[in-house]
């Protein structure tokens, strides 16, 4: 949809791209698509230690007031350099480098992954699950074009305010599961969790539900399964690249964080979700 955007003339990336050269679009979606000839412009945009990583690890931690996030990004930057047509890092930079790998190893450990940012993901898909349902009698006009086809100038629209206004649309809805499923995203009603279940807390939520009047295929999100990332790879990936005596060599050869890393299991972790107020205790 990015590069559709890009190459679209009536958008003003296009027309900005433009009036700096006619091929600059092109270029742009060429490296966005990893598949510009230049492999150094691929690597800068999509990699271990791209841009995007970079810039979204210190922004996130700005904006959610935690200290994991941040790293010495001069840093990192002072020591890049490219040898053999291969974006590197001198020697004497490693240490930044795994000072950016344990932010963003502790980002996802307690930002990204933590249970109440599966919840909030949760209950919008719970929302959206709903609302597919009965849109035809309760049609919310902004959520439309997700079902109807989505134009990019529909797209370019959906941003936070959209979706806000229409879960604000949906509190007035016919259909109370949509309106109680909107007020939980809009006012965090958030589900609670419970980590490893029993068979028997499994059992006792599902009851409580059932007691309580409340559908289990919208208030029980299962027992979902929450896949751990790999903070850093080398086996089916490019590695970070460090220059060591004038030779090239993997990260993992030079420092020991990385190492370490590697050896990193891929965890996955077992809760369900339910509304807090039947299972308050398990909260």
């Amino acid at each position: 949809m990015g590069c559709d955007l890009i190459l679209d003339e009536n958008s003003d990336v296009n027309r900005t791209l433009d009036s700096c050269s006619p091929n600059l679009k092109h270029q742009v979606v060429d490296i966005l698509c990893h598949r510009h000839e230049n492999p150094i412009l691929n690597t800068m945009i999509s990699s271990q230690l791209d841009a995007d990583r970079m810039d979204y690890l210190l922004r996130d931690a700005c904006f959610t007031g935690t200290k994991y996030g941040n790293y010495d990004l001069e840093r990192i930057l002072r020591t890049m350099r490219v040898k053999d047509n291969v974006l590197c890092i001198k020697e004497s930079g490693k240490h930044a480098v795994e000072d950016y790998l344990m932010s963003r190893y502790q980002m996802f450990g307690q930002i990204y992954l933590h249970p109440d940012a599966s919840s909030f993901e949760l209950l919008i898909s719970i929302f959206f699950q709903r609302y597919k349902e009965i849109r035809k009698e309760n049609p919310i006009e902004v959520f439309e074009p997700l079902f109807t086809g989505l134009t990019l100038k529909d797209f370019s629209r959906m941003d936070d305010y959209t979706f806000y206004y229409g879960f604000s649309q949906a509190q007035d809805s016919k259909d109370p599961i949509l309106q109680d499923l909107a007020c939980r995203i809009l006012y965090r009603g958030l589900f609670g969790w419970i980590e490893k279940p029993s068979q028997q807390q499994i059992d006792d939520i599902k009851k409580r539900l059932q007691d309580a009047g409340l559908d289990e295929n919208y208030y029980f999100a299962g027992q979902e399964a929450v896949t751990e990332y790999y903070p850093y790879a080398e086996e089916h990936v490019p590695p970070v690249m460090v220059e060591r005596k004038g030779t090239l060599q993997p990260l993992s050869v030079v420092s020991e964080v990385a190492k370490a890393l590697l050896s990193v299991e891929h965890q996955r972790v077992h809760r369900i979700y339910f509304p807090k107020e039947i299972g308050a205790e398990y909260n």
